[in-house]
Formats: C-alpha cells, structure tokens, sequence
C-alpha cells in the first residue's frame, strides 16, 4: 500500500511509561518533545488539478478540514508540492502568549460560528512529525531524517506567520536528562513528554 495524500493514515500511538529511568533503560538515547493537550491533527496537503487541497484528520481520521480556517491559511503558505505531515494544534492568549487549557481549545471543534470562536481561541499547531513529503513517503525513515527534511521545510518560511511551526525537541542521553526536562514542561502547564528512538520508523 502507498501513501495517498488526502487519504487519513493511521497515526502512531504512544505507550505510557512509569518513569524516566525505564524510558532511557529501553529507549537509550532519544529525544523528547513537549505533549499538548489540544487536537492531534493530520494535515495533508495536494493538488486537486491546478488548486492546492488541504484537509485536516483528527486521530480517528474524521475530516474535521471546515473547523480550522486560520491554519487552512497558514498551511496554504508551506512551499510544498504535495505533504503529509502531524501535529498538535492548541489554543493560546494572544496577549500573554501562554497555551489554554484543553476546556477552551475544545471549543473550537464546532460546525457553526466557526470564524468567529477562530478570532476568539485563535489556534497554534505544532508539527511533531512527517510522513510523506513531495511524492516521496518517510514512513520507512528514522526519526532524526524526518526531523531533518520538517526543518527544511521551514527555513523558508515567512517568520511573521507563527501560528504554525515544528515543535520543539530535547536530546535525551540519561534519566536525569528527562526528569529534568519533564518538570520544565510540567512548570509550563503542558501534559509532560512524548519521547521517541532517534532511529524510529513511523508505524
């Protein structure tokens, strides 16, 4: 089977973990990465003849495409012939730049007054992972080269649209490298952390 852009693909799933001396123990050196408690999102982007297509999945693959006008616009702006790629959008305060509680990012998930609830619980959406980029699928590629090819595909993209961006990651060598990095993310208000195989396929 191939990638098909516009087609949901079924995401990878995480396992919960007691510790981080258990992490490092059966991960060995990784990486970690903030976990939000907002939408995991699958965007993909195509060519429907000569209009560029984007949808938005949820984790059930339901095309949620209509709720999300703001990151329609931003997404619309990647240089990219065809992606697929995964993220977490969540809401934030404008004016203190600090993410909202999952009560106020749920609110957007709506079929009325879309636009409206948009200005209001203006969304971010942070990309943690990519799948297929330019009718080539990274499923079979580690974490570190799918790492790399989302960086690209953001080095020439306009600074002055922020509200979606790859999430931040921190290499792990040792438990204490995670514990303390893990109460950072806690002191922020964040779920925790998802911590992944530098060498890890997408399945």
């Amino acid at each position: 089977m191939h990638i098909i852009p516009g087609i949901p693909i079924r995401p990878a799933a995480a396992e919960r973990m007691p510790d981080p001396e258990s992490i490092v123990k059966k991960l060995g050196h990784c990486i970690a990465q903030p976990k939000l408690d907002g939408f995991r999102l699958q965007v993909h982007v195509f060519h429907k003849g000569r209009k560029k297509e984007i949808r938005f999945f949820s984790r059930n693959l339901q095309d949620m495409s209509e709720m999300f006008p703001d990151l329609y616009e931003a997404v619309l702006r990647l240089d990219v012939e065809n992606i697929v790629v995964e993220g977490e959008a969540i809401a934030f305060d404008m004016d203190t730049g600090s993410f909202l509680p999952f009560q106020e990012t749920v609110k957007r998930k709506r079929k009325y007054e879309i636009e409206e609830f948009a200005k209001e619980y203006p969304l971010k959406l942070f990309l943690f992972d990519l799948l297929y980029l330019n009718d080539h699928s990274l499923l079979s590629k580690t974490h570190q080269e799918r790492r790399k090819k989302l960086l690209n595909v953001f080095k020439e993209y306009s600074k002055e649209n922020e509200n979606i961006q790859p999430i931040e990651e921190e290499d792990i060598k040792t438990s204490k490298d995670l514990e303390k990095y893990f109460n950072e993310n806690i002191s922020s208000g964040l779920e925790g952390v998802v911590v992944k195989k530098i060498d890890s396929i997408y399945q």
